[in-house]
């Protein structure tokens, strides 16, 4: 069949139109001769009724350079094995979704994403909205043969964008029969301003019942101004079960989250069947974060489990508030874990740096500073207050205040048959309460 001479400098074939499946044309015959560009589009609609863009079928699309926006029905759908990779110079903004999932992008059915910009360009989503997953809505199955990343987010920017669970996005990590692997999630690079939601104005992460190991990583990130009318200002994370449920924040910045509820900055629950988890906080700073509990971080575990743990190392936590417990970190049935961090200026009623069942702080690689808190500086539940301080090393708590009752102390209180244990240098100096100057009369 002879369709005659086409003569351009560049050839584009919009796939959805001709139906290909692949970014690939078959030559039957030498017969074209190209001299200039051949290029194979991935389905750049003209119309709203050409949205959502479907990935599926194992198929791979790269896209770049490219705005989106004022779509009602999503703009890419990534299932059944495809793969998107946005590569550089995208924006996703104003487009909404009232009563589905992901404005911009929804992955679901084992696909994969990958958001790959630069730090000299931004990804940048802006004004989506969406029932769950303001701009991003991720439902990760891990089908293969071995543990993958099925969902890697890297230098996006996401601006006032809102949902009902995850302002900006949303990863679930759905428990499915089919498949026997583990899977995480990485956030790196990313800039998250004024986001909101119910629950996780940034960020909502699932980590569903399931017998396998599953990760969520957020590095080098900065969340500013994100707020949930609930729990986890900025980042919000439940686990309904599993063997190992593990989450990390490392190099991040949280300032002036607020929640309604819990977790200014962080929220995280888990329920009675989690086996281990685990929240890693590494070299990140929390300041003027504000919630009722837990003015920076709340996590809230049943009280059998024994798994739930929130570690801390080399972090400052800086005026921070909680209208009621722990102005810095509140876990009432949960293990903190401190490693030379320091915690100033925070408030609370109680707990004004930590409120938690079991706390031991500890300094290593550099002092510790306890200071300027107002409210009791640590409460302990029901456990142990330990502090070690290496050789060389101090722990230093001092200027904190308490006014209130005469049944609580400036510097370290505890509820019912706390005990507590000091190791090495630890100072007390100039903590003022109008009762207990250090220690209430619950501690052994």
């Amino acid at each position: 069949m002879n369709y005659g001479k086409i003569k351009a400098d560049v050839m584009v074939f919009d796939r959805r139109k001709i139906g290909m499946k692949q970014d690939k044309i078959k030559l039957l015959s030498a017969a074209i001769m190209l001299s200039g560009l051949l290029s194979v589009s991935p389905a750049v609609a003209e119309d709203e009724s050409s949205f959502p863009i479907v990935i599926d079928d194992g198929e791979k699309q790269t896209q770049a350079d490219k705005a989106y926006s004022n779509q009602t029905n999503g703009v890419y759908k990534i299932v059944k094995s495809g793969s998107l990779v946005l590569a550089t110079d995208l924006e996703f903004a104003n487009n909404k979704n009232a009563t589905g999932n992901g404005a911009s992008i929804v992955v679901e059915q084992g696909g994969q994403l990958s958001v790959s910009g630069t730090t000299e360009k931004y990804y940048t989503f802006k004004n989506n909205s969406a029932k769950n997953g303001g701009a991003i809505y991720a439902e990760l199955t891990n089908y293969g043969d071995s543990a993958a990343e099925l969902f890697n987010v890297s230098n996006a920017k996401f601006e006032s964008n809102s949902a009902d669970k995850g302002g900006a996005v949303y990863v679930n990590f759905k428990h499915d029969n089919g498949y026997n692997n583990d899977v995480t999630a990485t956030i790196n690079n990313a800039v998250f301003n004024e986001n909101k939601a119910v629950n996780g104005g940034a960020v909502y992460v699932d980590f569903a019942k399931d017998n396998k190991t599953i990760g969520a990583n957020i590095i080098g990130s900065t969340f500013t101004g994100n707020m949930a009318t609930e729990n986890g200002g900025a980042v919000y994370g439940v686990a309904e079960g599993g063997e190992s449920l593990n989450s990390s924040v490392s190099n991040s910045t949280f300032t002036q989250n607020t929640a309604a509820k819990n977790g200014g900055a962080i929220y995280t629950k888990t329920s009675t069947n989690v086996l281990a988890g685990t929240s890693v906080i590494e070299n990140s700073t929390f300041t003027q974060n504000k919630a009722l509990n837990g003015g920076a971080i709340a996590s809230e575990a049943a009280e059998s489990d024994a798994g739930a743990y929130i570690t801390v190392s080399d972090s400052t936590f800086d005026s921070n508030e909680a209208t009621n417990y722990g102005g810095a970190i509140f876990a009432p049935n949960g293990y903190v874990i401190v490693k030379d961090s320091d915690f100033v200026n925070n408030k609370a009623t109680q707990g004004s740096a930590i409120y938690a069942a079991d706390v031991k702080i500890s300094a290593s690689g550099k002092d510790v500073k306890i200071s300027g808190n107002q409210g009791n500086a640590i409460y302990v539940t029901d456990g142990v207050l330990t502090m070690n301080a290496a050789n060389g090393r101090t722990i230093t708590v001092d200027d904190n205040v308490y006014v209130g009752s005469t049944d609580n102390a400036a510097a370290i209180a505890f509820a019912g048959s706390g005990n507590y244990v000091f190791n090495n240098k630890i100072n007390f100096s100039s903590d003022y309460a109008s009762g207990f100057a250090f220690v209430a009369s619950g501690a052994n």
